[in-house]
């Protein structure tokens, strides 16, 4: 067996990298139809809806959405893509901060108008949708700048950013933070890949000196990255 390639950075100046996998496995998860319909909720919430279906009520309410404690003192919001296609084609009305907006605890990130019947179903889900994404953000990063690392890989189910989705050797290779906001917007950037990219931009602004974003299914891509002087998938920088 051939010996493994000496790693490109010299012993006396190893410094420590993040590993964090963000892919998920479809196991267990429910149909997005069934969650689009509602069907994915807390019986309280159809329960309370047949109690005042009954009295004849519907409320016109408003909800606002808050997180009372931050273990780490602050988040990073994202999930909105997933929450503007729960919401598309409902009678409901939509107030949020940005996608990436720093939050803190008490602070509303998000408020919802609309009557009562037509929004109470929809909060198991879309707490959810929030919750997850921007663990992944908040989380990922701040683990990064707590080792004081200089790079961050985080590990997904697709090959990096891509401009077709379709199409791998569609990969961009580096980007920059400025950049990512203009493939966001674009649309290029989107759905769970968009709270992936704010986690690589939160890393960078806290000292992070570069990300990676790369796949995971391709055998011998995390031991290429390292070992390597042509990384794979797609690198972040703050530019």
């Amino acid at each position: 067996m051939s010996p493994l390639p000496s790693p490109r950075y010299p012993s006396q100046s190893f410094y420590p990298i993040a590993f964090i996998c963000t892919s998920m496995s479809r196991f267990g998860s429910l149909d997005p139809d069934l969650i689009q319909s509602g069907g994915c909720t807390d019986i309280y919430f159809p329960r309370c809806e047949a109690v005042l279906e009954k009295a004849g009520v519907n409320p016109f309410v408003v909800m606002e959405v808050s997180v009372a404690s931050l273990p780490l003192g602050f988040g990073i919001l994202a999930g909105l893509d997933s929450v503007m296609e729960l919401f598309d084609g409902k009678p409901v009305t939509v107030f949020s901060m940005p996608e990436g907006s720093i939050f803190y605890e008490g602070e509303p990130v998000m408020v919802i108008e609309g009557y009562y019947r037509d929004i109470a179903r929809f909060e198991t889900a879309l707490l959810g949708f929030l919750c997850h994404a921007s663990g992944i953000a908040t989380a990922a990063a701040h683990i990064a700048a707590a080792l004081n690392c200089e790079e961050m890989i985080l590990i997904t189910d697709v090959p990096g950013i891509l401009t077709d989705v379709n199409d791998e050797n569609s990969l961009i290779r580096e980007v920059s933070i400025k950049q990512i906001d203009e493939l966001i917007s674009g649309g290029v950037v989107k759905e769970g890949m968009v709270p992936k990219v704010e986690a690589c931009r939160l890393a960078l602004n806290a000292g992070v000196r570069s990300t990676y974003m790369l796949g995971g299914k391709e055998a011998g891509n995390l031991l290429r990255q390292i070992l390597d002087d042509n990384h794979s998938g797609t690198r972040i920088v703050k530019g």
